[in-house]
Formats: structure tokens, C-alpha cells, sequence
């Protein structure tokens, strides 16, 4: 992952962290926990015990919400269609295998791979000064 994609990527983990290591100061914490469970679908407390691939779909969907805030939704609209219809096959699968079977899953790990590229291109789309012609 280039720095830029990396910059502009949401990290459930590590926002997480910062919360248990109590560096979110007082005065921000309400507001900073309302924006985390907005963003993750879940309390800072809680991130983590959703399997790794459930996580990384939580933390694409959060980076695609974030770069949509800057930038609109056009300049990558056919894009994030095709991300959103391959996060709803992923939650389909989700709900439907076990913990387990979803880590381990063929069907699964492809679409993971798709999701996470749609997700890059998106960011490097929607954070170019032109967008994508």
C-alpha cells in the first residue's frame, strides 16, 4: 500500500488504540466515540472481535465513507457501485458461513482482494485533483 492510500485508509485497530491508551483527550472523547461507532459499527471497546476478514471489510467500507466526505461520489461512481456490490456478496457470505469457513473461504478471499482493490482505486480516484476521465 502506497503512503498516499495508506494516509487516506481507515484502521479500525489502531483508531481503537487510541482510545484504549487513553490518548483521546477528555475534552473529544464523547465526540470521537460517536464518530468511531459511526465509522466501525462498533464502540472502541468492542472493535476486534469480529474475524480478520469482517474487520478489514469494516475498515474498506470506513475508508470509502471517509473519502466520499472530501470529495463527493462522482468522480468514482462506477466504482464504488461495483465495491458495493461486492461487500454485499461479502455479507451475504458473512452471515451464512461460520467464523471459520468465512476466513478460509476460496469465494470469500477473492472477493476480499476485489474489495480491497476497488477500495485503493477509489482513494486514488476520489483524491486525484481531476478524478477519474
Amino acid at each position: 500500500m502506497n503512503g498516499n492510500v495508506a494516509a487516506h485508509s481507515a484502521n479500525g485497530a489502531v483508531d481503537a488504540a487510541m482510545f484504549k491508551a487513553d490518548l483521546v483527550p477528555d475534552e473529544f472523547l464523547e465526540e470521537a466515540t460517536k464518530v468511531f461507532r459511526k465509522m466501525y459499527q462498533s464502540d472502541p471497546s468492542g472493535y476486534g472481535y469480529l474475524c480478520p476478514k469482517a474487520l478489514k471489510l469494516i475498515d474498506c467500507r470506513a475508508t470509502v465513507d471517509t473519502v466520499k466526505a472530501f470529495r463527493g461520489r462522482n468522480a468514482s461512481a462506477d466504482l464504488r457501485d461495483e465495491r458495493y456490490d461486492v461487500e454485499g456478496r461479502l455479507i451475504e457470505l458473512h452471515n451464512s458461513l461460520g467464523r471459520r469457513e468465512f476466513e478460509t473461504d476460496e469465494e470469500v478471499e477473492e472477493l476480499m482482494q476485489k474489495l480491497e482493490l476497488l477500495t485503493t482505486e477509489i482513494v486514488q480516484v476520489d483524491r486525484s485533483r481531476g478524478g477519474r476521465h
